[in-house]
């Protein structure tokens, strides 16, 4: 008997990602994730959330206000 697939949060935020940047619409994201992963795969929730995260839609971008760290 083949072991299970069990993805990573990694992996599944980067396949996502993938299918996200390859054009497809959250629901169609779902499908193509519950096809592959059976009962591991996210909930259509962790699905937007994920796409909503500004780390993935705008990048990392440069804010006003008091730096995180200072460098000397």
């Amino acid at each position: 008997m083949p072991a299970i697939f069990v993805p990573s949060r990694i992996h599944t935020r980067n396949f996502i990602l993938f299918l996200f940047l390859s054009d497809l619409k959250n629901p169609d994201i779902h499908k193509k994730l519950t096809s592959v992963y059976k009962s591991h795969a996210p909930a259509p929730n962790t699905i937007k959330t994920v796409l909503t995260a500004s780390s993935i839609k705008e990048g990392h971008t440069v804010r006003d206000g008091r730096p995180s760290s200072i460098v000397c």
